[in-house]
């Protein structure tokens, strides 16, 4: 039993360092995601006016950016009001495509650290806008254009991921902590256990069994979490007795 249970504690292990990604932007409003406790990218302060762009099918796309807007646009030789944080039109129609209630920031690229904000309405995505780091003057781009499913880009030194310089990080912190109090923990433990008990050898190291098997805990740790977090693909002494 207590094989199993140390091997579930060594599953859980791997399966956290298995899905922790310090690259996911946390989405905290429209207009702000957190990446790390040092970066994040922060949308406040993309343009007040409206960006527009059109193709030549007549598609065009009027963004607000991270708040909501309301643009007066000709559908049918009438000029009508749409509001919204993400709008597009045609001669015929229009509507707007997205809010910015609707706002979740995404990484669209793990390799190239890509981020774009999607407009969500529950799982569906109504639109995506990727976001461009460039120096230049703030624009928006049709990439794919239509009225389900459009993608944008939006190129702006305020779609830069930002860098804070500050102290430590709270990981930080904590793996100094684990490293000290695991430095003190074997070098006390080799200190007392020489020294006060008589200890020599492998024999001064703390809790050698322990050491010894941890490969085994390990491997079982795997094991029981590739198989489905099923206690009989442990390899306990029962195990091997029903051998």
């Amino acid at each position: 039993m207590a094989k199993i249970f140390n091997a579930i504690i060594v599953a859980i292990i791997v399966c956290c360092l298995k899905c922790s990604d310090g690259s996911v932007c946390i989405s905290e409003d429209a207009c702000n995601c957190q990446i790390n406790a040092n970066s994040r990218i922060d949308l406040k302060q993309i343009s007040p006016n409206v960006l527009f762009d059109s193709d030549s099918s007549g598609n065009s796309f009027y963004f607000w950016g991270c708040r909501d807007g309301t643009q007066n646009i000709t559908v049918n030789g009438t000029v009508k009001p749409f509001t919204g944080s993400l709008i597009w039109a045609n001669a015929t129609e229009g509507k707007p495509l997205g809010f910015s209630k609707e706002i979740r920031f995404n990484l669209h690229d793990e390799k190239e650290k890509f981020y774009e904000i999607v407009y969500k309405d529950g799982e569906n995505v109504k639109a995506s806008v990727h976001l461009v780091c460039t120096l230049e003057d703030t624009f928006i781009k049709i990439l794919i254009a239509n009225s389900t499913n459009p993608q944008l880009a939006l190129g702006s030194p305020h779609a830069c991921v930002i860098t804070e310089k500050s102290g430590l990080s709270t990981g930080s912190v904590l793996l100094l902590i684990f490293f000290i109090s695991f430095g003190a923990y074997f070098v006390g433990g080799i200190l007392i256990l020489y020294f006060m008990r008589g200890a020599r050898g492998l024999e001064t190291i703390p809790n050698v069994d322990f050491w010894r098997s941890l490969p085994g805990l390990v491997k079982d740790g795997i094991i029981f979490l590739f198989s489905g977090c099923s206690a009989s693909s442990i390899t306990t002494p029962e195990t091997y007795d029903r051998i």
